[in-house]
């Protein structure tokens, strides 16, 4: 469609080194304001695949918990703009994914799924058994694998500009240098493709001005114009990575639906999402924007909410801040019909689970009670055992007395028969 051309054409110019394009519609933006308490509370947990992932944790434990996914070229800290406003109400944990952040890099990653997997042993190890997650652009496609492979973990799902159930595509190059709408194959023409070597060359040389350029061309491109200090910001998150040609691999193959993307298969997970979810993007967000949320809203069907926000690009955090917070804190809080079933639920397996115990109460027999039958048994015993030795007793007097009368008889018949000789 002439939507999908003209992404992919963003798309691919976020790749030219020299493009100095920008949007219209900047307007002065208030440097964020950040907390010292999210931003350096960093910790770090080693998961049992052996990697160390780094996190940040901040707010009470006493709240529901919120797991927040950060997003290509991005970290935990990234997420500094909204984090202390949400843990007002929730136990925020932030990860840095594998290859991102301060996490380690031990094993390379190939697939979305092996993030989603991680986010798994993350969770376990840290014992949250159910929380709710927010994933953004990238991060969105780890949670909704996370959320396919583990339902019971998951609360609600918030995707904002979540990458789509079909992947990200990374695009051939035909002879002449132009870009084509179909799927590199293989994972070498990913670390080979422009898109990617601009990208690297900016990393290894700290070339901070080109990734701030980046950022302007492919995030931010709503009405207001971002800060240079966020700017900065997010391009020392950036330069933190040491994964990029994994995850634009892992994010071409990426396919849950069940069509085809023009890689392979779609392998049906979406299908297996059952938690309620809200998705988030903006009017004019290049990278996922409102046609890839649509797609995705129609693949999970009911128990789904679509956001909109106008003259918004791929950050709300940024383009509409109160407003997304605002949203996140009133979705999050909101009883969906979901919940209130799992309320339901959850108490009518309390009062089975208290029934059940009352029965037992009632059909163990009372302490005095099993003392009288066994008083009882030990009566019925004697009185068995007096009864055998009366009738033992007995028993002889009667083999005597009938031994008596045979003799008697026999001396009887002794003299009847002299009788009758004589």
């Amino acid at each position: 469609s002439d939507n999908e051309k003209k992404n992919t054409e963003v798309k691919i110019k976020m790749g030219c080194k020299n493009s100095t394009e920008k949007s219209d519609h900047f307007e002065s933006r208030p440097t964020p304001v950040t907390d010292s308490e999210y931003l350096y509370g960093l910790r770090n947990i080693e998961i049992s695949n052996g990697e160390k992932l780094a996190y940040r944790e901040v707010g009470s434990e006493k709240n529901p918990a919120l797991v927040l996914v950060h997003g290509n070229m991005t970290s935990s800290a990234s997420f500094d703009v909204v984090a202390p406003a949400l843990a007002r109400d929730y136990h925020l944990y932030a990860i840095d994914l594998r290859g991102f952040g301060n996490s380690s890099y031990n094993t390379k990653f190939m697939t979305i799924e092996d993030l989603a997997e991680d986010l798994d042993l993350f969770v376990e190890k840290l014992g949250i058994k159910k929380a709710h997650f927010l994933g953004w652009s990238t991060g969105g496609a780890v949670c909704m694998s996370f959320a396919a492979r583990n339902p019971e973990k998951v609360n609600k799902l918030i995707l904002a500009h979540s990458c789509g159930i079909k992947g990200f595509p990374t695009c051939k190059v035909d002879a002449e240098g132009n870009y084509t709408t179909e799927r590199v194959q293989t994972y070498q023409e990913v670390v080979d493709h422009p898109i990617t070597t601009v990208r690297m060359a900016a990393f290894e040389s700290k070339d901070r001005d080109t990734l701030k350029d980046l950022w302007k061309q492919g995030c931010f491109t709503g009405k207001r114009e971002v800060s240079d200090s966020r700017l900065n910001a997010l391009a020392d998150h950036a330069l933190q990575q040491v994964c990029l040609a994994e995850t634009l691999w892992a994010l071409n193959q990426y396919n849950i639906s069940n069509e085809n993307n023009g890689f392979a298969d779609g392998n049906g997970d979406i299908e297996k999402i059952e938690c309620p979810v809200l998705l988030v993007t903006g009017d004019k967000d290049l990278l996922c924007g409102p046609n890839e949320a649509e797609a995705i809203q129609k693949a999970l069907g009911e128990n789904t909410e679509l956001k909109v926000f106008e003259n918004c690009g791929h950050s709300c955090f940024d383009d509409n801040n109160e407003e997304a917070v605002t949203l996140f804190r009133d979705y999050l809080s909101k009883k969906t019909e979901q919940t209130e079933e799992e309320t339901t639920d959850a108490k009518k397996e309390e009062q089975e689970e208290t029934t059940d115990k009352k029965n037992e109460t009632t059909e163990t027999p009372d302490k005095n009670e099993e003392e009288e039958e066994v008083v009882a048994e030990t009566s019925d015993k004697k009185d068995e055992k007096e009864i055998k030795a009366e009738g033992e007793t007995k028993r002889p007097e009667e083999e005597t007395t009938s031994e008596t009368k045979g003799k008697t008889d026999e001396k009887e018949t002794t003299n009847a028969e002299t009788e009758a000789k004589a």
